[in-house]
């Protein structure tokens, strides 16, 4: 039961201080980038507007998930019946952390490779 309290707590922390902040620093580059070429193509321009529709809806994906942990958490917290609160981790635990894992890994996926502060888990699996 602890165990994946930890789990939900340690990812929702990696959610909001690393895929976020990456995440918006590249929606940040994109936007920079689409301002920049819509004086020249406004094709060039409307792909970009495109891939940051598509940023934004990584983004609000990523804190839906990060608001379900947090209910789930709270769930738990006031929980006393220890087998009811393992039996909630047990199956709203897992359901928070694989939304905030697929958001994560659609994150670490789109993010340019510089902006993204750790390896990425191609990188740990073929390159290291």
């Amino acid at each position: 039961m602890k165990l994946k309290e930890i789990e939900v707590r340690q990812l929702k922390e990696f959610a909001v201080t690393y895929a976020a902040p990456t995440l918006g620093r590249h929606i940040n580059s994109f936007g920079h980038a689409a301002a920049i070429i819509g004086g020249v193509s406004k094709a060039g321009a409307n792909v970009l507007k495109t891939r940051l529709e598509e940023c934004g809806e990584l983004m609000e994906n990523l804190y839906q998930s990060v608001e379900l942990a947090d209910k789930v958490l709270a769930q738990s917290a006031s929980e006393q019946d220890i087998e009811k609160r393992a039996r909630q981790l047990a199956s709203k635990g897992v359901e928070a952390l694989e939304a905030m894992r697929v958001a994560c890994d659609r994150i670490e996926e789109a993010v340019d490779n510089q902006l993204w502060p750790l390896p990425k888990y191609r990188e740990m699996l073929f390159l290291l």
